[in-house]
């Protein structure tokens, strides 16, 4: 079931009104929020109270929240203000969605050109260690002479108090209860105050040895089964590599692992066989003198999320009841040690802390398939940036033959035929064409005839006994002879034939028949049916790695399911361009017999350049992208 409320400035009661944008105190909303967590009868009436609560504590025209409360959703908004409160939903909303997806802060800090203005939208999930993610919040934070890092730390903090106190509602316990959360507001509140997380602890070491007379407080943040010391009373920096530190760290983590108070030098709480058990503790003793040391464990819910250690003069052991105390008064300021935290970290911090969730989640215990998934996704990362693949590219071709005979026209003359074109399929002596010998016959017969006439002469000169005659006649027929034979060659040629079997690649005379055609003037190219070649067009930015000898596969449009396997053996040393692109023409051999290839046939070709980096071949496109456009 699903539930929504609605709510305006209006609405409010004359305590809660105020101008808008005004901020009300910030040190009262944390004691207004315990309070209306004692006095609320309802879940949904408190949430929706607290909403309008922390609305007027950070000034802001417009916020709503999204609030799961078992069965039912609770929807709320409240405006205050002149502003029209569609101008800040649609961008308090796309917030407080994220923030629901992905269990985080977020913020957007936005500025106006024509004003010295300045606001964020920000979104804070509301979270309990009891029940988990109860919801968030997102509204609009004006943000006057502050800096953008302490209003959002802020309504974190006021948000974290809501959510904690939410578990209070209901008939008072007694006096314990209440008295419990106010405290947790407190430490909320004045952690507020702090930038970061180091600042808050370098505080509360210091606060706590003055109060306690310990010699030195320190105080260290659990991040998974380690301990980072965030302070250490009395000095300014932490060394994390001295040995004094690492000795107190080692000792931090043994009480980690423990999950309990933990002392030695002193009363202990665990027992007479304490040195055998927590010899870490026992060594930190040792090795600072006469001294009595502890560690206590801070808890957020059910989980350690800080260790405070303690050191004073021997003479002044730790009892359990002093340590019990000292975890009564620190432990509060534990979910304000995270929040500090979270809200103080940078891009790369918050970054790793993400993939740190990330890895815990996929590698929690029992869950086999998350793990698979997570091995198979550190596989294949792995593969990615290390290992090594076969390199390539397919590229556009064509088919082109061997070898080209050229047929041209064999004299001067009129064309009267011409039976075959391109793509013909011919065999040895097929006619390709047939020019006009009607002027050519004439010749013949006056060269017949002429011949004729000169044997008579000399017939004629010898019967006179006129040598000189008969010689003269003699030579005269020897040059008809000649001019005779030539002509009979040139009407044998008059027929134009294939000279052997093949494909007619070019050529279409229909046109120029009954025209003339001039001695030597291109008519037919004819390519054989057997050895191909394959030109490739290698586009330019792809021509790396290729030379002589690289091996591909072909296949053509007509029929792909063919693949012939290639190798290239000669690459041109000039570009060209082709279809608009800068390209290398590289000539292959292929096996190709078939009968049915024609020359000019397409395909394409792939070609193996050889063994590459996986990273590489998925991103060169990209990197070489990046260098040529800004020239990195």
């Amino acid at each position: 079931m699903s539930r929504t409320q609605h709510s305006t400035a209006a609405a409010r009661t004359p305590a809660q009104a105020q101008a808008p944008g005004a901020r009300s105190n910030p040190a009262n909303v944390y004691s207004q929020i315990i309070d209306l967590a004692r006095r609320s009868t309802s879940r949904a009436r408190y949430f929706g109270d607290a909403l309008r609560l922390i609305a007027e504590a950070c000034g802001s025209p417009y916020a709503a929240c999204y609030v799961r409360l078992g069965s039912e959703v609770l929807q709320d908004h409240c405006h205050g203000g002149p502003t029209d409160p569609n101008f800040w939903k649609q961008r308090v909303e796309r917030l407080l969605t994220d923030a629901l997806n992905e269990h985080e802060t977020r913020a957007v800090l936005l500025s106006a050109r024509s004003a010295d203005l300045r606001v964020a939208v920000a979104a804070v999930p509301l979270s309990n260690p009891a029940a988990g993610v109860l919801g968030a919040v997102s509204l609009v934070l004006p943000l006057y002479d502050d800096e953008p890092r302490a209003r959002v730390a802020f309504l974190e903090s006021v948000c974290a108090l809501a959510a904690h106190a939410a578990a209070q509602l209901g008939p008072p316990s007694g006096a314990g209860g209440g008295q419990g959360a106010a405290q947790s507001g407190a430490a909320v509140g004045r952690a507020a105050a702090f930038e970061t997380v180091e600042a808050l602890a370098f505080n509360l070491t210091n606060n706590l040895r003055n109060k306690l007379g310990c010699e030195q407080v320190a105080l260290g943040l659990v991040r998974g089964a380690h301990v980072r010391i965030l302070s250490i009373s009395g000095l300014d920096d932490v060394k994390s590599n001295s040995p004094g530190v690492l000795q107190l760290r080692a000792a931090m983590e043994e009480c980690l692992d423990a999950g309990e108070v933990l002392a030695a030098g002193g009363e202990r709480s665990a027992g007479a066989d304490a040195p055998a058990r927590y010899r870490l503790h026992e060594a930190w003793r040792d090795a600072a003198g006469p001294v009595s040391v502890a560690s206590v464990p801070l808890r957020s819910g059910d989980d350690v999320v800080a260790i405070l250690s303690l050191r004073r003069r021997g003479e002044q052991p730790f009892s359990a009841e002093q340590l019990e105390q000292v975890r009564g008064g620190v432990e509060p300021y534990a979910p304000a040690l995270l929040l500090v935290q979270r809200a103080s970290r940078g891009l790369i911090r918050h970054a790793v802390d993400r993939v740190t969730t990330i890895g815990r989640w996929l590698l929690a215990p029992g869950k086999h398939g998350r793990k698979l998934c997570a091995a198979v996704i550190a596989a294949a990362a792995l593969w990615f940036c290390f290992g090594t693949m076969r390199h390539e590219i397919t590229v556009p071709s064509t088919l082109s033959p061997v070898s080209v005979r050229h047929v041209s026209a064999p004299f001067a003359g009129v064309l009267v035929a011409a039976p075959r074109v391109a793509g013909d399929s011919v065999r040895a002596g097929d006619v390709l064409c047939v020019m006009d010998t009607r002027a050519l016959e004439l010749q013949r017969a006056e060269l017949t005839a002429e011949l004729a006439v000169a044997g008579q002469q000399r017939a004629m000169a010898l019967a006179e006994d006129k040598p000189v005659e008969a010689q003269l006649a003699a030579v005269n027929a020897g040059l008809v002879e000649a001019r005779l034979a030539a002509l009979e060659d040139r009407l044998s040629r008059a027929v134009v034939r294939s000279p052997f079997d093949g494909v007619v690649v070019s050529g279409d005379l229909r046109p120029r028949v009954g025209s003339m055609v001039a001695q030597g003037d291109a008519l037919f190219q004819i390519a054989p049916l057997s050895g191909w070649n394959v030109e490739l067009s290698v586009p330019e930015s792809a021509a790396r790695g290729l030379s002589a000898g690289v091996a591909g596969v072909f296949a053509n449009v007509a029929r792909p399911e063919d693949t012939r396997p290639l190798k290239i053996t000669r690459v041109r040393p000039s570009a060209e361009i082709r279809d608009g692109r800068n390209c290398y023409v590289a000539e292959a051999q292929a096996e190709l017999e078939a009968g049915w290839l024609r020359p000019g046939m397409q395909g394409v070709s792939r070609l193996n350049l050889g063994p590459r980096p996986v990273w590489w071949i998925a991103l060169h496109h990209v990197i070489d992208s990046l260098r040529l456009n800004f020239w990195l």
